[in-house]
């Protein structure tokens, strides 16, 4: 099982935003696993390559919305048309990145509780960016109603009208230092331009781009186990492992330092301000890699 929450798995039981999420996901083959460094591969974007890392949390509302976020970047990411089109220009790579982290970050912190706003009672005791529009009289007791009939009504344009509220935080010249909900939405931004500097130096991401345009075409075309046995052991190739158990590792561990660095800066905050507890995970896998049969409900 991998839902764990009951509000989570009824939207899914019942064709809800759940479900959208997962049958976008499931159209691809997909691996899970657990890291071998945690240090390194905590903050690595493993679904832009096709994987979702496996975590544990103490919160199961945060572990379903942790996986909600992941299936949605996977999901949601486009490559090129084909293996000749596929995008090796920077700067459409990183608007396209951009884009997507857009988009997952949208559902996972806001929408799902347009849909679900009984599951924010369950998640994160400090304040959050969706809490202005659907709780905005600082209680998680009853959901602003308009918000609620404007996602009944058009859950579409609602999606973007709070995608980009959250978004005109991300690229504000404010600092948000005592705003922690708008300063957390800061450091995922600062983190997003690092990111993607690391993974255009060099042109090294026009490697992954090609990879899936051939995996999402020999998945789509052909017998998706073989197309995904294929992916894996490109994955851990001499090229793209370099020799570890972490594919793309150069890249894995520059980016760590720059995640462990805006972690250690929000956690400052938050003890300055006083606002709760910050929810990370609270297991450190030390297993090789391990492809999970995915089942979203049980099983």
């Amino acid at each position: 099982m991998l839902f764990e929450t009951d509000e989570i798995k009824r939207s899914y039981d019942q064709c809800g935003l759940v479900w959208d999420v997962v049958e976008r996901f499931s159209k691809l083959p997909r691996f899970f696993f657990t890291p071998s460094d945690m240090n390194v591969e905590a903050p690595h974007f493993a679904p832009w390559w096709g994987g979702v890392m496996l975590r544990e949390y103490d919160n199961k509302a945060v572990q379903d919305l942790y996986y909600l976020h992941e299936m949605e970047h996977a999901g949601t990411m486009p490559y090129g048309p084909d293996k000749n089109h596929a995008i090796d220009d920077p700067v459409t790579f990183k608007n396209k990145i951009r884009d997507n982290e857009h988009q997952a970050s949208a559902l996972s912190e806001m929408t799902i509780y347009c849909e679900i706003p009984e599951l924010r009672r369950h998640t994160f005791s400090h304040p959050i960016f969706v809490d202005r529009f659907l709780w905005p009289r600082g209680t998680c007791e009853k959901a602003c109603q308009k918000f609620l009939d404007k996602w009944k009504n058009d859950p579409e344009m609602l999606s973007k009208e709070m995608m980009y509220a959250r978004a005109s935080v991300l690229t504000s010249q404010t600092d948000y230092e005592n705003d922690l909900a708008a300063f957390w939405l800061k450091r995922f931004y600062s983190q997003g331009q690092a990111w993607s500097k690391i993974w255009t130096k060099g042109g090294r991401f026009v490697q992954v781009e090609k990879a899936m345009v051939v995996f999402r075409d020999e998945s789509l075309g052909g017998d998706r186990r073989i197309a995904l046995d294929r992916h894996l052991q490109w994955l851990f190739s001499a090229e793209v492992s370099e020799g570890t158990s972490v594919p793309f590792y150069t890249q894995a561990r520059e980016f760590s330092t720059v995640y462990s660095a805006h972690k250690n800066r929000y956690l400052a905050a938050v003890k300055k301000n006083n606002e709760g507890e910050v929810i990370i995970p609270n297991r450190e896998y030390s297993s090789k890699w391990a492809v999970q049969n995915f089942s979203p409900g049980g099983g």
